[in-house]
C-alpha cells in the first residue's frame, strides 16, 4: 500500500469513525515496529482495505439522478409530476399549470399580512397577467428532498429561472435563483396546494 493510499485511509478513518472506535481499531491493528516499514503488515493493509470499503460503499443510498433525493417508485412518480409543472412553466402554459394546481391551492407567501395571500382564483388571475407580461422562460429545478407528511407531500428544491419580459422599449431578461418548497396531495394524481 502506497504512503498516498494509507494517508487516505487515515484521514477518511479520523473524519468518519468516532474516537472510541478509532482507538480499538488503532490497538487491534498496532505493532511495534522493528523498522520503518514494519507498519506495513500484512495485517495492516487488510484492516485497512476493508475499512476503506466499508465506508465508500457501506453508507451511501441510491438517489434519482441528477438530485439528492432518495431513488424510489414513489419518488420518481413525484418528480416526474413536479417535471411536468417545470416544463409547463417553460412553455409558458397557464391552463396546464393551473391543471396541476388544487382547488385547495392556498400560499400566505411565508408572511403574517393576508393582504398577499393566494387562493386558488388567485392564482389563476396571477398566472393570465404572468402570461401576459413574459415571452421566454428557461426554468431549471434541482431537487433536494421529498418528505412526507401525514396526507402530504413536501419538495424542497431551489430552481433557476431566466424569464424574457416584456419591457417599455425592448424585451429584457430577469434571472432568478432561490430555494422553495413545494406542498402536493395525491388526489387521484398529485396535485400542488402550495408553492407556486
Amino acid at each position: 500500500m502506497s504512503q498516498s493510499m494509507t494517508t487516505l485511509c487515515r484521514i477518511v478513518l479520523m473524519t468518519f469513525i468516532p474516537k472510541g472506535i478509532l482507538a480499538s481499531w488503532r490497538r487491534l491493528t498496532y505493532q511495534a515496529p522493528k523498522h520503518p516499514r514494519a507498519l506495513h503488515t500484512p495485517r495492516l493493509i487488510g484492516c485497512s482495505t476493508l475499512l476503506c470499503v466499508i465506508l465508500s460503499t457501506g453508507c451511501a443510498h441510491k438517489v434519482i439522478p441528477n438530485t439528492d433525493v432518495r431513488d424510489s417508485q414513489e419518488n420518481r412518480e413525484i418528480l416526474d409530476f413536479m417535471e411536468r409543472y417545470r416544463k409547463a412553466v417553460e412553455a409558458i402554459d397557464v391552463e396546464k399549470l393551473l391543471s396541476l394546481a388544487s382547488p385547495d391551492y392556498y400560499d400566505d407567501n411565508g408572511t403574517p399580512n393576508g393582504e398577499d395571500d393566494v387562493d386558488y382564483q388567485a392564482l389563476r388571475k396571477i398566472l393570465r397577467g404572468w402570461k401576459d407580461e413574459v415571452l421566454k422562460v428557461r426554468y431549471e429545478i434541482r431537487y433536494r428532498q421529498v418528505r412526507f407528511d401525514r396526507d402530504k407531500i413536501i419538495v424542497d428544491v431551489t430552481y433557476t429561472g431566466s424569464f424574457k419580459l416584456r419591457g417599455v422599449d425592448k424585451p429584457r431578461w430577469e434571472r432568478r435563483l432561490a430555494d422553495n418548497r413545494f406542498v402536493l396531495k395525491r388526489e387521484g394524481d398529485f396535485r400542488i396546494l402550495t408553492g407556486m
